[in-house]
């Protein structure tokens, strides 16, 4: 069966299957080690060996970093192609594996698991399926290796607490004893005392963790293990870091509801006996949840493909005017998906207008690209409207315009 052979060569392997059919973005990207390895490379070191030292070439470089001559992350300046440019010894480590075509910007930074995604598809829309397996394989291989030379790991040490801890925890506990007071006097309603005591506490756990991050960022200049850990993306976030050395925070009981008694220890301090009672029936749900969830997501997938797979695309244009208006997708201050990454590779149903000047940008009908989607994010445009399935008019089939391009 060559035939059979070829065509399941051909479908099948991982080569052939860089990008993400949902999205059209690359989904053969490095995580956890291959990302801290990257990560640690890009980083830089102020007063170390070598640094402001000029070199002809990578060559020279790499014979100057074998011999002890240079940091891996001394500053240094070296010519790539006919410019002199400043970088440091590990960025040109990275370099070494990049295609020739690749421009300084998106790899003479410090590289995050987002920065890495966006260079593997520069790198895949520019070379294709030739050039980008072999990048990945380099690139997983530079990352493992620098990891392991990195020596990265967790120690007690590395987990700051806020020297202003008790003073915070201390104001908090006479702003509750205030609001008991004005309640137990009638002048608070019981679910605003509740309100209030929530946010008294919500207020001190954040200033707590945007305290805690500025320590452990300082530390060390920047290579304190467990920062670098959540800062490249590889592993942990601020909010679990915040756990070990801020303070757990409030918890939820199983009915989703909050229990007004923080717990104002962090893992490093350890928890007393109240605090950890607390913090049970958190664990118990997750544990629950994870166990009884399960089959519930497998059989809503399950469906989702019965009910979609019959459906096809079938004509260019359904004729259709509707659309969705789109705008950033935040979580408090969190960005989660920008409104530049969500209306590439869409057809836009609406007149995209300037805000300032009152000028189209772009007209009804046109797919956006990438360097259109940076225009629109450039004019400070706050919301687009979309063609989408939702409001496709083919009858039982989709039209091209209404699904993006992926």
């Amino acid at each position: 069966f060559p035939e059979a052979v070829a065509e399941a060569k051909l479908l099948m392997m991982s080569s052939m299957n860089i990008l993400l059919p949902a999205s059209g973005r690359a989904i053969a990207v490095p995580s956890q080690d291959m990302i801290l390895g990257i990560y640690y490379l890009s980083l830089v070191k102020e007063g170390v060996k070598g640094e402001h030292k000029l070199f002809t070439d990578v060559n020279e470089v790499k014979i100057a970093l074998d011999m002890g001559q240079i940091d891996l992350h001394a500053k240094i300046r070296t010519r790539i192609g006919d410019r002199i440019i400043q970088t440091t010894v590990g960025r040109l480590l990275i370099h070494e594996i990049l295609p020739s075509f690749v421009p300084a910007n998106l790899w003479n930074k410090i590289l995050k698991k987002k920065d890495i995604g966006i260079l593997v598809d520069y790198i895949y829309k520019e070379a294709g399926y030739e050039v980008t397996p072999r990048f990945l394989d380099d690139l997983k291989n530079l990352g493992f290796k620098y990891a392991t030379i990195a020596g990265i790991s967790i120690s007690i040490d590395d987990i700051r607490v806020p020297e202003n801890k008790i003073m915070h925890i201390s104001k908090s506990k006479k702003d509750v004893i205030e609001v008991q007071k004005q309640f137990s006097q009638g002048l608070l309603p019981e679910q605003e005392r509740y309100n209030k005591i929530i946010d008294i506490w919500t207020e001190v756990n954040n200033k707590l963790a945007s305290e805690m991050m500025e320590l452990v960022k300082g530390d060390k200049n920047g290579f304190n293990s467990i920062y670098m850990m959540a800062d490249s993306g590889a592993r942990g976030s601020a909010a679990q870091i915040r756990q070990l050395s801020g303070m757990r925070g409030l918890m939820a009981k199983p009915d989703g509801s909050i229990i007004e008694t923080p717990i104002i220890s962090n893992f490093r301090e350890g928890l007393n006996v109240l605090e950890y009672f607390i913090s049970t029936p958190g664990a118990r749900k997750g544990l629950a949840d994870t166990a009884l969830k399960t089959a519930n997501a497998g059989y809503l997938t399950r469906k989702l493909i019965d009910v979609s797979q019959n459906v096809r695309i079938t004509i260019e244009d359904c004729g259709t005017h509707e659309g969705i208006e789109i705008t950033d997708i935040t979580s408090g201050n969190e960005l989660i998906e920008s409104l530049e990454e969500r209306i590439t590779g869409r057809v836009i149903a609406e007149d995209i207008i300037d805000p300032i000047s009152n000028e189209i940008l772009f007209a009804e009908g046109t797919l956006i690209t990438e360097e259109d989607a940076k225009v629109v994010t450039e004019a400070e445009v706050k919301s687009v409207v979309i063609g989408t399935p939702l409001t496709c008019k083919v009858e039982n089939r989709l039209c091209s315009k209404c699904m993006d391009k992926s």
